[in-house]
């Protein structure tokens, strides 16, 4: 079922769609009709759109683009994925590379035993989200700072590399995709492969200046005390960062992994304390 909350600006009406099995589908109704994020299901009703933008290239955010003809705009990096003739395979090789590239200086054992372990864990989280999911022609790309339609693009990084968000300065409403999820003061959402802490912190700090009222996040209800939740997760990413240098040991940085995973993830998962050994290997190489 979704649940449907709509926000009113003098010119524009902005509705978020939200059920707790998919990610969020945003519609902002004003000088044109824009989609944000089509993904694993989109709700009835959505007809006559002008434009379609995207958070980040994601197939629960991206997968239900193939049944709008709408032109679709994106970050850069996403394009490379969408046009590619498989996205699925080119997300699993822009996911595992940013892997690849870090522990390419490791001993083959090491480096082979981190990459297949990156691997099956992308299997087991994006194997159900691909199905179905095929090549999207892209219009154009959006840069970061640009205004369209009287919404500031923001680059904002840290989950994906293509992480986007869209902020309306009328209505003070940020659409901020899968930086944070939802009200819940925790660290950053750093559970791709390719997420990078210190690109969050970054993301977030640029949040922050824009003083929003509201936040609209790819996940989870609307966010309506969001400068308070944006301090509280920029205070837990920062102090996980803390965590992850505190217990890190740059003589033997192969014993200290699962010491820094249980830093990231209490929970037992081992799938999902391996979804972050790239933001753990980054941490590595920052250090020496």
């Amino acid at each position: 079922m979704w649940h449907i909350y709509s926000f009113y600006g003098k010119s524009t009406k902005i509705t978020l769609f939200h059920r707790y099995d998919t990610a969020n589908v945003i519609l902002i109704e004003g000088k044109k009709r824009i989609l944000i994020d089509p993904g694993l299901k989109i709700p009835p009703g959505l007809n006559s759109i002008d434009e379609i933008w995207i958070t980040h290239c994601h197939p629960d955010h991206t997968r239900s683009i193939k049944h709008f003809s709408s032109p679709v705009y994106t970050h850069p990096l996403a394009r490379k994925i969408l046009e590619a003739s498989s996205p699925p395979l080119a997300l699993r090789e822009f996911e595992l590379s940013s892997v690849r590239e870090i522990t390419k200086n490791f001993t083959r054992i090491k480096a082979n035993t981190i990459n297949s372990m990156a691997e099956r864990c992308y299997r087991i989280f994006s194997a159900p989200l691909v199905t179905g999911w095929r090549r999207i022609k892209i219009k154009g790309t959006l840069e970061d700072g640009e205004e369209r339609y009287g919404i500031k693009i923001l680059y904002l990084p840290g989950h994906t590399p293509d992480g986007m968000g869209y902020f309306l300065p009328e209505e003070k409403i940020l659409i901020s995709g899968d930086i944070l999820i939802g009200s819940i003061i925790r660290h950053s959402n750093l559970y791709s492969p390719s997420s990078d802490i210190d690109q969050a912190i970054y993301s977030l700090e640029k949040m922050l200046s824009l003083s929003p009222s509201i936040i609209l996040p790819g996940h989870g209800r609307p966010v309506f005390n969001a400068t308070h939740i944006i301090k509280g997760v920029l205070r837990e990413t920062l102090r996980l960062r803390e965590k992850i240098f505190s217990c890190f040991n740059p003589e033997d940085p192969w014993e200290t992994i699962c010491c820094w995973q249980r830093a990231l993830h209490p929970s037992s998962s081992l799938a999902a304390r391996l979804s972050s050994l790239a933001v753990f290997y980054r941490a590595i190489l920052q250090s020496r």
